[in-house]
């Protein structure tokens, strides 16, 4: 049995499928909600980016990324 484990939160994921109901962004596994949190913070910080770069956008992913509990 595969246990999983969200890296926000820190809930267990029952009966986990890698895209069903959780994602991997780079080592972090995240449940859906976590995950959709992510994207919004994301969102947030690039609204404020004056051009979209993929660099602007792989920085404040990281950012984001960094403020979950390790």
């Amino acid at each position: 049995m595969l246990y999983v484990y969200c890296d926000n939160c820190k809930k267990n994921i029952p009966s986990p499928r890698s895209g069903k109901n959780f994602v991997t962004i780079f080592d972090k596994d995240l449940c859906i909600p976590c995950s959709e949190k992510l994207e919004q913070d994301i969102r947030v910080l690039m609204a404020k980016e004056k051009d979209y770069h993929l660099e602007a956008f792989a920085k404040n992913q990281k950012s984001v990324l960094d403020r979950i509990k390790k």
